[in-house]
């Protein structure tokens, strides 16, 4: 009996190397470029679907958005409604960074225009909120801008100029409460 393995993209057929990749069996290109057309797809939808069901909380300047998945759109489908409610309780999504756990259990990134508009998707590939969140932190980190800022501008994605980050701190609720650097 044959043994099948994830090695390549079921889309594109290319080589998968990240694990998250491989589990899933899509990269992470695949993966924004099939939310884009599931997007694109909704507004031709006149059969009235059900809004999405989810939830939603704020970690520093991360607003962490939980597809409940419960029949109705996924988040990924409903995402500009997602984004007018998200801007209705909030005020307004300048200065934070939206991201989402799809129905299959994968972190992304909702990309948010100046005008709190939905202008893509990013891949982030993690099941787990804080490894999502310390990616963000990392990928913010690689930037080249060594102002010392606080951990809310760090995680809006408003650090940069540090290599590395050397420790997350957290609180007993698994809230990041500081971020350290190494060589800071």
């Amino acid at each position: 009996m044959a043994t099948i393995t994830n090695d390549a993209c079921r889309i594109c057929g290319k080589p998968l190397s990240d694990p998250m990749s491989v589990e899933l069996g899509v990269g992470p290109v695949c993966r924004v470029t099939s939310k884009l057309r599931e997007v694109d797809g909704r507004q031709q939808d006149l059969f009235g679907n059900e809004r999405s069901s989810y939830t939603f909380e704020i970690r520093g300047d991360v607003v962490c958005v939980t597809d409940l998945d419960l029949g109705g759109r996924s988040v990924t489908n409903d995402v500009d409604r997602v984004i007018e409610d998200l801007v209705e309780c909030l005020g307004t999504l300048k200065g934070k960074r939206v991201i989402y756990r799809n129905s299959a259990g994968v972190w992304d990134e909702i990309k948010v225009s100046e005008h709190d508009l939905c202008a893509g998707f990013r891949a982030v590939a993690e099941r787990d909120l804080d490894a999502a969140l310390l990616k963000l932190a990392r990928e913010a980190a690689r930037a080249p801008d060594p102002r010392p800022v606080t951990l809310g501008q760090f995680l809006s994605g408003g650090a940069a100029g540090f290599r590395e980050v050397a420790a997350v701190e957290q609180d007993r609720t698994g809230h990041v409460t500081s971020v350290r650097f190494a060589g800071v």
